[in-house]
């Protein structure tokens, strides 16, 4: 259900650049293990542009709230039969900031808007995130779908097998499609299915065992596992574990976990599996993909 794509070296040199992706590992980002202050006004936010207060609910959506995490994203290949190549692997970090408010749709609710960037090269927005909460849940307004940086690791793996490349690109467009499923972010014509068609449920309160929602009605559904307490380089969080299916498409190998916190998302691991096919349609391999990444910074102003 996810575009195709042809992996070729433009396509990768735009990946990279769309993406703000680094091949380098990051170095640590050394925080304090507690929340510090954040000077609304050193970030461009009028002082009473809206109330500092935290929201109603389990997010922190405060303006001026930062958060820091480190992805490390994985692909790699088999032969039927054969053994799996080596990991291709590509580390980067992101800076996730509250910066405001907006209405995007007129006589809608509002919502604060956070930005993410690359730690590397902040002057460019990758994505723009539009959330509400309530004492119902965490409600996030839908997107258009952004290039992943699974697509830049598998551009290296096609270069250095040319002749698979569009057996890659077939499989890597299943993957997509499964990572663009378990978040709700479907094709705009695909989303008219939920009863609030612009938005996806990314957490439902209250949070209790054996509590399940659908983050796009009668597409993906969520599951809440239960509460971990996570050691990161933020600190300390007592989080959500969450599960996430998308029926009828993952499969048995596919694993979608994610932790939510006050700082938002604060760990994920995603692990999807695709078949690789010639163009007659029979299976030549195997594409895995691994996506991870955990909270590295969390600053946000005083309640």
């Amino acid at each position: 259900m996810g575009p195709s794509y042809r992996i070729r070296c433009a396509a990768l040199g735009l990946a990279l650049l769309g993406l703000g992706c680094s091949v380098n590992a990051i170095a640590p980002i050394n925080t304090p293990s507690g929340p510090v202050t954040v000077t609304l006004e050193s970030r461009g936010i009028p002082l009473d542009a809206a109330p500092v207060a935290r929201e109603v609910g389990f997010v922190d959506l405060s303006l001026g709230r930062v958060t820091r995490v480190e992805y490390v994203v994985k692909t790699r290949t088999g032969p039927v039969g054969g053994p799996l190549s080596e990991w291709e692997e590509t580390r980067f970090a992101h800076v996730l900031t509250i910066v405001g408010e907006e209405t995007p749709l007129a006589g809608g609710p509002t919502y604060r808007v956070e930005e993410t960037v690359d730690a590397e090269t902040p002057g460019t927005v990758l994505l723009r995130d539009r959330w509400r909460q309530d004492k119902s849940g965490l409600y996030d307004f839908q997107d258009d779908l952004v290039p992943t940086a699974m697509r830049l690791n598998a551009g290296r793996l096609a270069l250095d097998d040319p002749a698979r490349s569009s057996q890659i690109a077939r499989a890597l467009s299943l993957i997509e499609a499964k990572r663009a499923a378990v978040q709700g972010r479907t094709p705009r014509a695909l989303a008219r299915r939920g009863p609030q068609p612009t938005e996806i449920t990314f957490l439902r309160y209250p949070l209790h065992p054996n509590a399940s929602w659908d983050g796009r009605p009668g597409f993906n559904v969520w599951y809440f596992e239960g509460w971990d307490d996570l050691a990161t380089p933020a600190g300390p969080f007592h989080a959500a574990r969450l599960r996430i299916d998308v029926p009828g498409l993952l499969g048995p190998d596919d694993v979608v976990q994610t932790w939510w916190a006050a700082p938002g998302e604060t760990k994920r691991h995603y692990h999807f599996v695709a078949p690789l096919t010639d163009e007659t349609g029979a299976v030549t391999g195997t594409f895995e993909a691994d996506e991870a990444f955990v909270v590295t910074g969390y600053e946000t102003q005083p309640l």
